[in-house]
């Protein structure tokens, strides 16, 4: 994923917003999820425990393809780096709601551990059966489907049990 002869592609950040735009963004975005998927370590409940040194990979692995820009200039600082790190927060929630999904589809945990997901560790898999399967999880989940039904609906659509779930899994 290369622009015009082979440049990086440019993508504009807005430092007000905390958000990229721009022609480019679609594809930033899809890279974040491609280098999430295949470089965060998913044998930790959540983004933030993710190791530095993961991160650091992603990010660096990022601007080998996108030059980065606020305003007319280059840039490559610490907002800039946590900007591009909320969005993979992002992206690492919906792995881990999809990988969620591929667990809820084996009825035993040896079922599961035989059907790993493409893409993903056998190692880290093993944790996230564990993980998924543990009584913290579950009631973590119960708790959050509860404060969530709870909640005073402003849409005339209600969330789905998805949406939810994204949350938790997180």
């Amino acid at each position: 994923m290369r622009g015009y002869n082979n440049a990086k592609l440019v993508v504009q950040i807005d430092m007000e917003f905390r958000r990229p735009f721009g022609e480019n963004i679609d594809d930033l975005v899809g890279e974040i999820a491609r280098l999430v998927t295949l470089r965060a370590s998913f044998d930790v409940p959540y983004w933030r425990d993710v190791p530095e040194d993961r991160k650091t990979k992603i990010y660096e692995k990022l601007l080998d393809k996108f030059e980065l820009r606020v305003g007319d200039e280059v840039c490559n600082d610490i907002h800039i780096r946590k900007i591009i790190y909320e969005i993979a927060g992002r992206r690492y929630r919906d792995v881990r709601s999809t990988l969620y999904r591929h667990y809820q589809s084996y009825a035993t945990n040896e079922d599961r551990l035989q059907n790993p997901p493409e893409d993903i560790n056998a190692n880290e898999w093993a944790w996230l059966v564990n993980y998924f399967g543990s009584k913290k999880f579950k009631e973590t989940v119960k708790d959050k489907l509860e404060e969530h039904v709870s909640e005073p609906c402003d849409s005339p659509v209600a969330s789905t049990p998805e949406e939810v779930l994204s949350l938790v899994v997180g």
